[in-house]
């Protein structure tokens, strides 16, 4: 049978009736009675092991456990939590003819300001190898972040200082392009979601779910996808998406499908042809007429609909009109809405006005949200 957990007046109810049945006359009941105070602080320290109790009862199964148990949980079943990964590219460096960038040299970067107005942390990067200034004035240099995280993954065109100078290099580098790599450390319900999966559905030796859970095992892959016979018999395709911060993901660079090919490529059977490929991604398009038209409610519409697009959002499927309306209803402060059928180039309509992709490997992601009073 179920255990109830008795609250902490019944427990306080509890305890002041026992002390009465063992000392006749005796009232736990009065206020300001030394037994009434008694009977509180022994029912205060009995729920607190109440508590305990109950927080030792979710450990005990892989599907509750917190942080530490789940990482043991992970561990008996051989899954890992995917740790930090140290973004990386390439720094054009500017400089006289011959100067020497040495391996190590430091450059930092300044995000601005995020979305809640704060100012984001400096991103430190450093030369993996030596480098030389050539002829033309300019050289590519290898860099990677100092710290792991996703927030390494420095975009096309910032702009970086030096942080100590080098003789003959100019202080200011470039990106030239998008930095690959950088991912946070896995989070629990990530993990949880990756130990479920290999305790209900083993290892196969090539099966379709071996394929996903060596995809998702990579650090930085948030989303995958497995196609038998992608190219033909004997192949099989796998597509992935890549964190991007901010609860939502990004298609994965050339460097990032060549890390999951290869991680892959340790594991799959050698009779197999695998190919890794990235998903276009689709921007949908919304109008949402909305009350309260408040920045608040709006914000956190936004955060619903970015969870519904990570959950839902599939290549080449349909992102049903009911959910999106279901995650407006749902968002904290609002009262009512009206949202229009969700328009944007790779889309299209059906009768109820649902998202369907046009192409198969086309993912949607969330794009213009159009906010009007109703």
């Amino acid at each position: 049978m179920p255990f109830f957990r008795p609250s902490l007046r019944d427990q306080v109810a509890r305890i002041g009736a026992d002390i009465a049945a063992r000392l006749p006359g005796a009232n736990a009941g009065l206020r300001r009675s030394v037994l009434g105070v008694l009977a509180r602080v022994f029912a205060g320290a009995v729920d607190g092991l109440y508590g305990y109790l109950t927080w030792l009862a979710r450990q005990i199964f892989p599907d509750t456990a917190e942080t530490a148990y789940l990482d043991r949980w992970a561990a008996i079943w051989g899954v890992t939590r995917k740790p930090a990964a140290r973004a990386f590219g390439a720094l054009r460096v500017t400089g006289f003819v011959g100067a020497v960038i040495p391996a190590g040299t430091a450059w930092a970067y300044q995000p601005g300001i995020g979305d809640d107005g704060q100012v984001l942390p400096t991103v430190l990067v450093e030369a993996v190898a030596e480098a030389q200034i050539p002829a033309a004035g300019f050289t590519l240099v290898s860099a990677r972040a100092v710290e792991a995280g996703g927030g390494g993954s420095l975009p096309a065109d910032a702009r970086l200082s030096l942080v100590n100078a080098v003789p003959g290099v100019l202080p200011d580098a470039r990106v030239e392009t998008a930095w690959s790599g950088g991912a946070d450390v896995e989070d629990d319900e990530s993990l949880r979601e990756r130990l479920l999966a290999r305790i209900q559905r083993p290892p196969e030796g090539g099966a379709v779910h071996d394929y996903l859970a060596w995809a998702l095992a990579v650090p930085g892959v948030s989303r995958a996808w497995v196609y038998p016979h992608r190219m033909g018999l004997g192949t099989v395709g796998v597509a992935v998406m890549w964190q991007a911060g901010g609860g939502a993901d990004r298609p994965a660079t050339d460097a990032e499908l060549q890390l999951v090919f290869n991680t892959i490529d340790d594991r799959r059977p050698v009779t197999a042809g695998l190919f890794v490929f990235a998903l276009r991604p689709v921007a949908i398009n919304l109008v949402i007429r909305l009350k309260p038209p408040t920045q608040a409610v709006r914000d956190a519409v936004r955060a619903n609909l970015l969870d519904l697009f990570m959950r839902e959002g599939a290549p080449g499927g349909v992102l049903l009109i009911s959910h999106i309306r279901e995650a407006i209803s749902t968002a904290l402060g609002e009262w009512d809405h009206v949202v229009d059928p969700p328009t944007g180039p790779g889309i299209a309509n059906d009768q109820w006005g649902n998202a369907v992709m046009t192409d198969a490997t086309g993912i949607p992601v969330l794009g213009t949200i159009t906010w009007l009073p109703l």
